[in-house]
């Protein structure tokens, strides 16, 4: 396994990796942070006791769009939501 802290590996890099013998996993920091584990409070010592981030909450305005769309499916069985 290879944890690596750039997407911008050249050819000759990813050809290394290519048909190894041993298959070789590449891991991102960003795979890291987009995991739902807390690595905040990951211990080598106890690697079994792994705690998830809190799922994340709706914000107000993101709470009342949803309810708007759900009420809107009760009288329609299409819709389009936009949110930026």
């Amino acid at each position: 396994m290879i944890v690596s802290t750039t997407d911008k590996w050249s050819n000759h890099a990813e050809e290394a990796l290519a048909n190894q013998h041993i298959p070789v996993a590449r891991l991102r920091v960003q795979d890291l942070a987009d995991s739902p584990v807390d690595w905040s409070q990951f211990s080598l010592e106890r690697p079994q006791n792994i705690k998830l981030r809190e799922k994340k909450k709706l914000r107000e305005h993101q709470k009342k769009a949803l309810d708007n769309v759900l009420k809107g499916f009760k009288e329609a069985d299409r819709g389009k939501l936009i949110m930026a």
